[in-house]
């Protein structure tokens, strides 16, 4: 992957032969935790699912030089697969081979787009009925005006164009059948 400065990116991998990746809810905590250590010094994120056997990030870069991102997206996937890997007393890669990371045009509507469909993977997946119900995700900080700290609010409403007020329910109306012809799905 390369990564340019102030870009909008939809970053997503999943667990090698889509097996979980998260095994406990402490799993989830400790992602984060990375994420917040290796995500976020070099880019914002927007929105966020983390879901059983993969995740997807919406996010915007800093400031970045060569391969940083890349290269702490790698450590933070590592270390992160190690910490399973003893965990769950087993060996080998927990993650597919590439994590992969779309540049997404800001003057289209794709990052509404993946915005979407992002929050809409765990309803989709038919993990829950009502999206504000799957906790591992930033749906609900603009839904339900829940704090977190993964997130900057401001960022999205700059780059997404819509009103949070409304989005709890402009969500459900959304037409999956634009993510096949943009290929957002993994």
């Amino acid at each position: 992957m390369i990564f340019s400065s102030d870009h909008i990116y939809h970053l997503y991998n999943r667990g090698n032969r889509s097996i979980p990746i998260f095994y406990q809810e402490r799993n989830y905590a400790y992602f984060t935790d990375k994420v917040r250590q290796y995500i976020l010094p070099f880019a914002d994120i927007l929105a966020y699912c983390l879901m059983p056997n993969h995740f997807h990030f919406l996010l915007v870069t800093k400031n970045i030089e060569g391969n940083e991102l890349n290269d702490a997206i790698g450590i933070m996937l590592r270390s992160y697969t190690r910490a399973i890997n003893k965990q769950e007393n087993q060996t080998g890669s927990l993650f597919q081979a590439k994590t992969k990371a779309k540049e997404l045009n800001k003057e289209e509507k794709l990052p509404l787009i993946c915005f979407n469909y992002i929050h809409l993977n765990p309803l989709k997946a038919g993990l829950v009925n009502q999206l504000d119900n799957w906790k591992y995700s930033s749906f609900n900080a603009y839904s339900n005006n829940v704090n977190d700290h993964l997130i900057n609010k401001s960022l999205a409403k700059e780059f997404i164009g819509i009103t949070f007020e409304e989005y709890s329910e402009s969500i459900y109306s959304f037409n999956p059948s634009i993510d096949i012809q943009n290929k957002l799905y993994l």
